[in-house]
């Protein structure tokens, strides 16, 4: 019986690991099939994802060629998206996955916080799986962060997202091969391991004493786990022919003989399960020299190392890369043979520290070669250990990118001429700007004052005629430093409180002249809703709703046009404003370019019409400051829409009663001193004639240096500074008069730069406040009460004197 009970024991125990063993082969080479599969895929996306950096701003047409390229016949792809700011702008293919154009991530938590996962690690993000928003179907999610650099400063772009077919995948893998015979199930969901949710097949596999492996992922892993579909066997008893004469030699107290025989039996069946496991071996020998033949004709270098770090063995890859043959790399530390001066030892810290962790690391570094020559490689390492979590070895995968590096410093290069190149124009326009806003000052100014003067008929619509030219000319230059500071990164949106349903009304009562003699209707449309204070830049606002209402009025010949504003349902402060016309409209191929500097919808347009065709482009600009959109819809023929959404906040200090503006006081003028600082005589003039009727006392200075002469000498009230003079400038000419032991009045600047850079020089240096040529009488005289109400004079006594 002891004899009996033996062999059964033997028995059962050879069928058992003969089992798990033809189970973990197949779970091996599902393993290994999807490991490939995905670090395959990713690795064309890389390359995808490195076109999309150098050049962020191309078109649906060329991202669908270049996605064309990389991913086309390839079923494992479901789909890859471009999403600037988190929206999706730009999709492959088009055609199955139109609905998902304008896609905004930000509005699904879980994506949004994938997104930020990407951009805090600079690296991918593997996620899933997940049924798909619009699409439908479920599938596996590749993100990859994007960063451009903006004024010297890289920045987070966007995300190039991209979709694997999950169960595409499984079927590539052989999961769903029912001639394997074996139930899977996976667990690890967003790479989170055993750890993670259970994703693929039923959770009580993994309590049913599976074989497990680990799937290496390029970022994370997951847990695979396999059964035999009808289940483990419980028991596996020696055949009848084997017990029975045991039994009765037993019985008849053979047993010795006899046990001799079955353990002979024994040893024969043993014998036939070793020579099936040693075929086993052969055809894994076989399937393994397949692998190595790949490995060693990649044009990747591949690197293998002990638990200590010793190089085991490299493929020709790694020869012609560095130069050391096979004999003279393997034994070696990698660190002896190919680190150098510039080997940037943080890195190689990581790199051990990820070993010793026992994770995937993706990094770059210089290498040296047996020559040294110095090289750059990206290198994804991926530990291996065993089932105790000993570390068994190191495989590196690794890539000469010394080309891709030599590119992005050639890049960097051009980049860093370009923005000098920008700085150089912005500088030359700035200049121009100035030279002729001076004389557009004393165009607009004597216009003006014509205009008030007793003129026949004739002559004053002559006036008029030379007082719009010169307002157009003006808006034309405005246009230009605003291009001028967009290309700088200078343009500022302010933010301040303001009365919305009056900025909205300010900018149609600017056109609504225009209009009625066009013969056109203005209606303007403002749902109840619709805030009466907020927070923002309410100039800009105005700004983008003049250029669209004026381009409404401009092409539109008959009908009506429309201003739209209300409010998004979720959030009040989030406005969305549409003007549409019944004007001569846009074709399809003209509508994507509508947006471009300089564009008009053809030659004749801009001849019969005007204009520098930077107004949208300008608006577009400022509508994406504001953490809003643009967009437009139109037909040929009949009329166009362009509406647009911006964020402002609630206004901090919301008056009870609306200001009425109210005539204004010149006595507050009459019997001061102003000393006017200001080089150009017909600007000198022309401030003379504005203040003719206000009873001030004016000195003139034509220049810094006189103007402080003058100052100490009539000690004004009040000062006019220019800041473009030579000798001195203004900004240093009220420096020094703020240094002064004198009463110190209100000076204000004028200046024919409207940028906001030469705003803050002058209020930096004294300066209470400031006026942009060309000047306007209205604007000059409120400007000069305004300063005078909330100005003090005073002196500056320096502590020493006070004492005495």
């Amino acid at each position: 019986m002891i004899s009996f009970a033996f062999i059964e024991r033997q028995t059962h125990i050879i069928h058992t690991q003969t089992e798990r063993a033809e189970v973990l082969k197949s779970v091996g080479e599902v393993q290994s099939r999807m490991e490939g599969i995905i670090h395959s895929d990713l690795q064309l996306l890389r390359g995808l994802v490195a076109s999309v950096s150098l050049h962020p701003e191309m078109n649906q047409e060329e991202f669908s060629a270049l996605s064309h390229l990389v991913v086309d016949g390839n079923d494992d792809f479901y789909g890859i998206a471009i999403a600037p700011d988190l929206i999706v702008t730009l999709i492959h293919p088009i055609e199955r996955h139109q609905n998902v154009i304008g896609l905004n991530f930000n509005e699904n938590a879980a994506i949004s916080q994938l997104a930020e996962q990407a951009r805090i690690t600079r690296d991918l993000v593997f996620s899933g799986p997940f049924e798909l928003l619009k699409s439908g179907g479920t599938g596996f999610a590749a993100r990859f962060p994007i960063f451009v650099e903006r004024d010297g400063v890289e920045v987070f772009w966007g995300i190039v997202s991209s979709v694997l077919d999950e169960y595409h995948l499984y079927d590539r893998a052989g999961i769903l091969d029912p001639e394997l015979g074996l139930s899977f199930a996976i667990r690890g969901r967003n790479g989170l391991g055993a750890s993670g949710d259970v994703f693929f097949g039923d959770e009580e596999i993994f309590n049913s004493d599976a074989v497990l492996s680990t799937i290496n992922l390029p970022v994370g892993s997951w847990q695979l786990a396999a059964i035999p579909q009808a289940g483990w066997s419980t028991s596996h008893f020696a055949s009848w022919w084997v017990r029975v004469p045991v039994i009765l030699v037993g019985l008849l107290v053979l047993v010795p003989t006899f046990l001799m025989c079955s353990i002979s039996q024994q040893r024969n069946v043993m014998v036939k399960s070793l020579s099936r496991n040693e075929r086993q071996l052969r055809d894994q020998a076989q399937e393994l020299k397949k692998l190595s033949t790949v490995v060693e004709s990649a044009s990747d270098s591949v690197v293998i190392n002990d638990k200590f770090g010793r190089i085991q063995w490299v493929n020709k890859a790694f020869t012609d890369m560095t130069g050391y043959s096979f004999e003279e790399a393997v034994g070696q530390d990698p660190a002896n043979i190919l680190d150098g001066p510039e080997t940037n030892r943080e890195t190689i810290r990581q790199i051990h520290e990820h070993i010793e962790r026992g994770e995937p690391f993706r990094t770059e570094i210089v290498n040296y070669a047996k020559d040294g020559r110095k090289f750059w490689i990206e290198t994804y390492l991926v530990p291996t250990r065993d089932e105790k979590g000993e570390l068994l070895f190191t495989a590196a995968i690794e890539r000469d990118i010394t080309a891709t590096k030599r590119q992005e410093h050639e890049l960097a290069e051009a980049r860093n001429v370009a923005e000098r190149a920008t700085e150089a124009k912005s500088a030359f326009i700035a200049t121009m700007s100035h030279e002729i806003r001076t004389p557009m000052n004393g165009i607009i100014g004597m216009s003006e004052l014509l205009k008030e003067s007793k003129l026949p008929p004739e002559a004053r619509g002559h006036v008029k005629i030379v007082h719009e030219s010169a307002q157009s000319l003006l808006a034309i230059i405005n246009d230009i430093l605003d291009l001028s500071s967009l290309e700088a990164g200078k343009l500022e949106i302010s933010s301040h409180d303001f009365d919305l349903r009056k900025c909205i009304e300010g900018a149609v009562g600017l056109v609504r002249a225009t209009a009625l003699n066009k013969g056109l209707k203005i209606a303007v449309e403002m749902s109840d809703d619709l805030p009466y204070f907020v927070s923002g830049d309410d100039g800009r606002i105005r700004q983008i709703m003049l250029n669209l209402l004026g381009n409404a009025v401009k092409f539109t010949s008959e009908g009506q046009i429309t201003l739209r504003a209300n409010t998004d349902k979720k959030d009040s402060h989030r406005l969305h404003i549409e003007v549409e016309d019944t004007g001569i409209g846009l074709s399809d191929e003209q509508i994507p370019h509508v947006f471009d500097r300089f564009a008009q919808a053809d030659a004749g347009i801009a001849r019969k019409f005007g204009g520098t065709g930077l107004g949208l482009s300008i608006a577009r600009h400022l509508v994406h400051q504001m953490d809003g959109g643009i967009s437009v819809r139109s037909a040929l023929g009949k009329g166009t829409c362009f509406s647009f959404t911006i964020q402002v906040a609630p206004a901090v200090d919301v008056p009870i009663i609306e200001a009425v503006e109210r005539p204004i006081d010149l006595s507050v003028l009459r019997g001061l001193r102003l000393l006017l600082v200001e080089d150009n005589g017909t600007n000198r003039f022309l401030i003379h004639r504005f203040l003719k009727d206000a009873g001030l006392e004016i000195w003139d200075a034509k220049d810094g240096l006189e103007g402080i002469d003058v100052f100490e000498q009539v000690q004004p009230d009040i000062v006019l500074m220019d800041m473009s003079m030579p000798k001195l400038d203004g900004v240093e000419a009220t420096r020094r008069i703020r240094a002064m032991n004198l009463p110190q009045p209100p000076i204000i600047a004028l200046t024919a730069n409207a940028f906001e850079s030469d705003r803050e020089a002058c209020l930096n240096a004294g300066m209470n406040d400031f006026l942009s040529k060309p000047l306007q009488k209205k604007q000059l005289l409120a400007t000069l009460i305004e300063c005078l109400k909330h100005h003090e004079r005073h002196v500056d006594i320096p502590q020493a004197q006070a004492v005495n």
